[in-house]
């Protein structure tokens, strides 16, 4: 199932001030391939151009005529703008225009998914609420993250969801049970702090080092990416009571195998900002295991809930 699809359209293209020459191109462009080549990250989030993206206009003028004025009317330099841009966003073509986009975006109102945003790397989207604009795949990760708490009514719908909304981890086959472990109250009222746990560890996926001897500076990498998401989290080894737990193997099929999961986010409030008492913290306990098949390690999560 996809979770989101990011529509890309006249607005999506950096701005360029009137009068400047074909050398701002490169700068522009390479803006606008950044934000488009983050989504290759993901293979459940979409980014999608509108088929007449160079056609459409906005105050009498498409982008194609934009461009056109930026080369000084020079059809050698054009042409190859123009071959570059297909390159960068011919496969997301889509079989929309820009005004089923707009539509589209205007009554986007689903909470459960899959989401719609407005792909814009500078430019907002006429019409469309900023809550919806995106600049680059790890804005669909944080925005994705905001709605994970939408439609969750039991253990099994929370895993679910969190195994659809953060793609680049691997749950336990029993981490619903953890959840039950929770001292104080339920899970329904640790939705904002767990989804934060979530984005943190999920973003960070593809921050952290290639290296099985440097997860104690990976653990660094998580905390600091905590705070760039919002709130800070510590992320620490496990002093005692260090666990195993049995995940299948990355690296060879029909295999298990025992994955050290003391690595943990320490989650010591409820979403009404209300500390609990050391008795009742909560934890995201995971592991951070090394594939060969992968070359990368892999953020294993196998507890959410009481501190062991």
């Amino acid at each position: 199932m996809m979770t989101s699809t990011s529509l890309g359209s006249i607005h999506s293209f950096p701005k360029f001030e009137d009068g400047a020459d074909a050398t701002r191109f490169d700068e522009i462009f390479s803006k606008f391939q950044k934000g488009i080549e983050s989504f290759k990250l993901s293979q459940r989030n979409n980014l999608e151009f509108a088929k007449d993206f160079l056609e459409y206009e906005v105050s009498g003028k498409s982008l194609f005529e934009q461009l056109y004025d930026l080369a000084n009317y020079d059809d050698s330099v054009i042409n190859f703008w123009l071959h570059e841009i297909e390159i960068l966003i011919g496969a997301g073509k889509s079989y929309r225009d820009t005004a089923e986009m707009l539509n589209t975006l205007l009554e986007s109102c689903n909470d459960e998914g899959p989401y719609n945003y407005a792909f814009a790397t500078e430019n907002f989207w006429v019409g469309v609420s900023s809550d919806l604009h995106v600049a680059n795949y790890f804005d669909v990760c944080s925005k994705n993250s905001k709605k994970f708490k939408f439609g969750v009514k039991n253990e099994f719908q929370f895993v679910e969801r969190a195994k659809n909304i953060y793609e680049h981890l691997q749950f336990h086959e029993d981490f619903s049970k953890t959840l039950t472990t929770i001292k104080s109250g339920t899970y329904d009222d640790y939705l904002d702090q767990f989804s934060h746990a979530f984005n943190t560890l999920n973003q960070a996926y593809h921050l952290i080092s290639n290296k099985p001897e440097s997860n104690e500076e990976d653990l660094i990498v998580i905390r600091e990416t905590s705070s760039r998401l919002g709130h800070h989290l510590e992320c620490t080894r496990q002093a005692k009571n260090k666990k195993t737990y049995c995940f299948p193997s990355d690296d060879e099929v029909g295999k298990y195998e025992e994955v050290n999961c003391e690595y943990h986010l320490k989650l010591n409030h409820n979403d009404r900002g209300q500390k609990l008492s050391p008795k009742k913290y909560n934890r995201a306990y995971f592991g951070l295991k090394y594939s060969s098949k992968y070359r990368r390690k892999i953020i294993k999560l196998a507890h959410l809930g009481e501190h062991w």
